[in-house]
This record gives C-alpha cells, structure tokens and sequence, in this order.
C-alpha cells in the first residue's frame, strides 16, 4: 500500500468511530427522553392503578422524582354513578407541582371513565381538603377548613353528565358567587 492509500484507510476509519460514538450518543440521548413518562401518561397510569384496586375513598399520595420540578399527586376512586347514559367511575386527582415545596400550585380534576376508559373530566379549581364523595348518584364537594369558602356543592349526574358545572363559593346578599368548569370530552 502506498502511503496516500493508508492516509485515507486511517481517516475513513477515524470518521467511521465518530460517526458511530455519535450515533451511540444520539440513541442512548433518545432512549432516555422517550423512556421519561410525560405527566399524561404517568396520571393516566395512576388513574389505572386506582381503578383496577378499586378500593373507595381510598388516597393515593404520588411523587415523581425524576422530574426538575416538584410534582406532586393526590388521587382516589370516589365512587359510579349510574344514569341513562351508563354507568361511570369516578376519580378525584389534585396535581401539585413548582420549582420549590412552598411554591406548589394545585389543580384538582374529577376524571370519568366509562367502560374502563377514559371518558373526560371536569376541571375544578385547586386544592380540596376533603375528598368529594359521591351521595344519590350526585358528587358533593365539601369547602375547605380556612373559611376562604362556605358552601357545600352538590352535582347531580341522575339523568346525565353535565356540560358545564358551577361551583358556588360565597354566598352575598342572596346571590351565589363561585365559578363555572366546562366538562372536557376525550
């Protein structure tokens, strides 16, 4: 072999290793990252979880710790209701998460499956100190020990699941003040 032949043998093979250490690198970065369980599906998981042990009001306190932000889940089966439309299951999950313990943000959902899958949920604020529970096919929801809240909610699925659902928080001068939450459909 002459020398210039030798040259490229040795270049060609020097570039084969970066291209591969490279492609080890770009694959092993891409089995990490898809590896992760993206909040969706490690709720859904969990949603699955509780179902499937089917214990009532039973609380669930979940951690992830993988993540660069604390999250954090409070989830239970709260009960079914049967109406016209079927039968549903019921799950309350609060999720907390935030850069630091005492900056966490709540966001409290009711969830339904229909048929073991998932159906929708209604979006209902922040953090709840009881779990709501479910009476005469209806969910009631209980106000907070600070005061910040005084009234009792009551939802009634008896005939169907509603579009959208109020819940009443202070009562002033014989008008109810609250917020509206619209059912999200999956």
């Amino acid at each position: 072999m002459n020398l210039k032949h030798l040259r490229q043998v040795i270049i060609n093979r020097r570039l084969t290793r970066i291209i591969f250490i490279l492609l080890l690198v770009l694959h092993t970065s891409y089995i990490r990252a898809n590896c992760h369980l993206d909040d969706d599906s490690l709720t859904v998981r969990l949603e699955e979880l509780v179902l499937k042990e089917n214990l009532l009001r039973n609380v669930y306190f979940v951690k992830k710790l993988s993540s660069e932000e604390i999250v954090e889940y409070k989830i239970s089966y709260i009960g079914d209701v049967h109406n016209i439309k079927g039968h549903f299951k019921f799950i309350f999950i609060s999720t907390y998460s935030g850069l630091y313990k005492d900056s966490k943000k709540c966001r409290s959902r009711i969830i339904i499956y229909k048929k073991n899958l998932r159906y929708g949920e209604y979006y209902i604020g922040g953090h709840f100190d009881n779990i709501p529970l479910i009476i005469d096919s209806s969910v009631v929801i209980t106000p907070n020990a600070d005061g910040h809240c005084d009234q009792i909610t009551r939802l009634d699925f008896k005939q169907e699941l509603m579009n959208q659902i109020f819940i009443p928080c202070k009562e002033k001068d014989g008008k109810l003040f609250g917020d509206i939450y619209y059912f999200k459909v999956y």
